[in-house]
């Protein structure tokens, strides 16, 4: 009778394994199933950014202007929703006669995107872009639409002491026998090497090619009467290498 009643007590115990088992299988396979479906990532679509206009300046590594704040039409080549630098100059280069849009080349490299050719030239690498007169950070950072783009090759390859310079304002519109004061400023790196805006006294003025025989004041400026039409100023100082400057008055 004992042992009947051993038997009896294993095998209600075995089919209490068995189920136990069972249990836990389908509430693994369950709880497996449920993690995948919610960790299933849904794939999403990029749209392309519209396209926008940019002014472009480039200069070349003789240090003229081979583009002066030409409104270029910048699209999204890549379609990742952003417009960027380099999509800035392809477009700009899409203008070049040194190769045409070929006349722009750059490479991924140890610090990323690199300008290897700008407007046909190869400078050794020695290239500077700026946007809103502020240095930017990678060929990839983005532009909207009425940026200011100014891209460049250094002419001082020794200490690379070429500065960014701008007139404000850039633009302006004057009636006739009205005058027009623009302001001169370079950004100039400090101990820190952080570039600050600075007025640039002393600076050669020239309207439309030809020097008006004025300099800029201790405050960058400079004062100028102006013949009718579309005038283009631009500055060159003794005292820093500049990249090429320019304002353009209207005089109505």
């Amino acid at each position: 009778m004992k042992r009947i009643l051993s038997l009896l007590l294993v095998l209600v115990c075995f089919t209490a394994l068995l189920v136990g088992c069972g249990v836990t299988k389908t509430d693994a396979t369950t709880a497996a199933d449920t993690t995948a479906a919610e960790t299933t990532v849904v794939a999403t679509t990029v749209a392309a950014a519209d396209p926008a206009a940019v002014y472009v300046t480039i200069a070349d590594k003789s240090g003229s202007a081979v583009l002066k704040y030409a409104e270029i039409t910048v699209t999204d080549l890549d379609a990742d929703g952003k417009l960027t630098i380099f999509e800035a100059l392809k477009a700009a280069h899409a203008t070049c006669p040194n190769g045409g849009a070929d006349g722009f080349v750059a490479e991924d490299g140890q610090w990323g995107l690199s300008m290897v050719k700008l407007w046909g030239e190869e400078n050794g690498g020695s290239f500077g872009y700026y946007v809103n007169e502020a240095s930017a950070w990678s060929l990839s950072d983005e532009v909207h639409a009425g940026d200011r783009l100014v891209a460049f090759s250094y002419t001082d390859l020794a200490t690379y002491g070429d500065r960014l310079a701008y007139f404000t304002p850039i633009t302006a519109t004057k009636a006739a026998n009205e005058n027009v004061t623009l302001t001169l400023t370079a950004l100039i790196p400090d101990e820190s090497y952080n570039y600050i805006p600075t007025p640039v006294a002393g600076a050669k003025i020239f309207v439309n090619g030809a020097d008006q025989g004025l300099v800029t004041d201790a405050e960058g400026k400079v004062t100028l009467t102006l013949t009718a039409g579309v005038n283009e100023i631009t500055a060159t100082s003794e005292t820093i290498i500049l990249v090429p400057p320019f304002a353009f008055v209207t005089v109505e």
